[in-house]
């Protein structure tokens, strides 16, 4: 939006920071929620046309990075931790989507080689983040969630790393949201 420039939308992914901007606001609309919202009519062309934009964005995984992934994947299928795989069959069992189960197995592996620590030192320059967090074997946030993200799109599931902040809101009124607040997921589709 020209009239607010306080973030610019940068494809898909997440909002780039302004030059010199601190503080955003963030509008939340009622009508945006699915259940607010209902699509009329054939949507199949949409769906269509958003699959292939998917596969031809969300596979994708830097040239360096993929013998590494690939080797991590491996280490990860030869894996057997049976409460991994307990908690993998009853997601399942539940109705769990098997791209969500697998990548809960997923971080579950990595949880398993590596340990949250938001006191992470960034990695030394020219260094790749990836390769780092894999050989220091702790990180962030940040860390786990670019990994995951990889390893998912390594094994044909399309997915995305995706930050954000995480914030209660009422609609109408305002809410200070700060850094802390500030997170990274994977989305698979």
């Amino acid at each position: 939006d020209a009239d607010r420039p306080e973030a610019l939308q940068v494809a898909d992914a997440y909002l780039a920071r302004g030059t010199g901007v601190w503080t955003y606001v963030l509008y939340a609309r009622e009508t945006a929620s699915p259940i607010g919202a209902r699509l009329t009519g054939d949507v199949s062309a949409a769906e269509q046309s958003y699959r292939l934009f998917v596969y031809n964005n969300y596979l994708q995984i830097p040239e360096e990075l993929k013998q590494k992934i690939d080797e991590l994947t491996q280490d990860m299928s030869d894996w057997n931790s049976p409460v991994a795989m307990a908690e993998m069959e009853a997601n399942l069992d539940q109705g769990v989507p098997y791209p969500v189960a697998l990548g809960r197995y997923i971080g579950a592996y990595l949880a398993s080689i590596a340990t949250y620590d938001p006191d992470t030192p960034a990695a030394p320059d020219g260094t790749d983040f990836v390769t780092h967090f894999l050989n220091e074997g702790r990180g962030y946030c940040m860390h786990f969630a670019t990994t995951a993200t990889l390893m998912l799109r390594s094994i044909g599931l399309p997915a995305r790393y995706v930050s954000g902040y995480v914030a209660d809101t009422v609609a109408g009124e305002w809410v200070d949201v700060p850094d802390y607040n500030a997170h990274a997921w994977v989305e698979v589709y």
